[in-house]
């Protein structure tokens, strides 16, 4: 089990964004506006890094959106539509 920093973390993917052939996590922190990633390493996953969104984000997919080979993070807000 790992804390997100956040009480109403509602939407999650995976994915390995560093490249590094382990899967990473990236949740939804509605509370606070933000998204966190946690970079997977062997058995754990390290203290998340946050970014900020939009008002209230709601769902987020990961996948190679532009097709440079590199995983895209997309995030819909509830608040802004966006």
């Amino acid at each position: 089990m790992y804390s997100t920093g956040s009480s109403s973390s509602i939407s999650i993917a995976t994915g390995d964004l560093n490249r590094d052939n382990r899967l990473d996590i990236v949740v939804i922190n509605n509370d606070t506006s933000t998204i966190g990633i946690m970079l997977g390493y062997d058995e754990f996953f390290p203290i998340q890094t946050t970014y900020s969104t939009g008002t209230n984000p709601y769902s987020l997919a990961v996948s190679d959106f532009n097709n440079d080979t590199r995983l895209d993070i997309v995030v819909v807000n509830e608040i802004g539509n966006t």
